[in-house]
């Protein structure tokens, strides 16, 4: 698969997420008064253990794809410097095999970007490019030990 295929795939995986992440919110909102309404009419302990089983249905309908997964490894493997925007974006997912092939590969490229090369690195890549230097991307609790620190590039 070529990059601008591989590129496209993602963007198109990204946006069904920020679609499935609007669905969960709405999701989520109607659940907390549902769901106490609920309990409250009908005196029952047991509509508070299907709203905790449905919550954690909702946090796991907003973890990444196997698709963006693979996708961000592939792109990682390519050495392509339109990647880097995607490869960027792909620090976000909390993997740790992602991980490994991601930030080595960005710490190949971002060193050969040039000036005239700014539209390679799309504003959500920047961002979490910044929150990533900051070390506040994970909040503190994601380790990133055993692979090379982009702050060295």
């Amino acid at each position: 698969m070529d990059v601008s295929t591989l590129l496209a795939l993602m963007d198109y995986q990204r946006r069904l997420r920020k679609q499935r992440m609007v669905g969960i919110g709405v999701a989520f909102a109607c659940s907390i008064v549902f769901f106490p309404l609920v309990a409250f009419r009908t005196h029952s302990t047991v509509i508070f253990t299907v709203w905790w089983t449905y919550l954690v249905g909702l946090v796991g309908a907003v973890a990444f794809t196997r698709a963006q997964k693979s996708g961000a490894m592939e792109l990682a493997k390519m050495d392509d410097l339109s990647a880097v925007s995607e490869l960027t974006a792909s620090l976000e997912i909390r993997d740790e095999e992602v991980q490994q092939v991601v930030r080595p590969a960005l710490t190949r490229l971002l060193p050969r970007l040039q000036a005239y090369d700014s539209y390679l690195l799309k504003e959500g890549g920047r961002r979490v490019l910044r929150q990533y230097m900051e070390g506040s991307l994970y909040g503190g609790r994601w380790s990133r030990s055993g692979t090379p620190h982009l702050s060295l590039s």
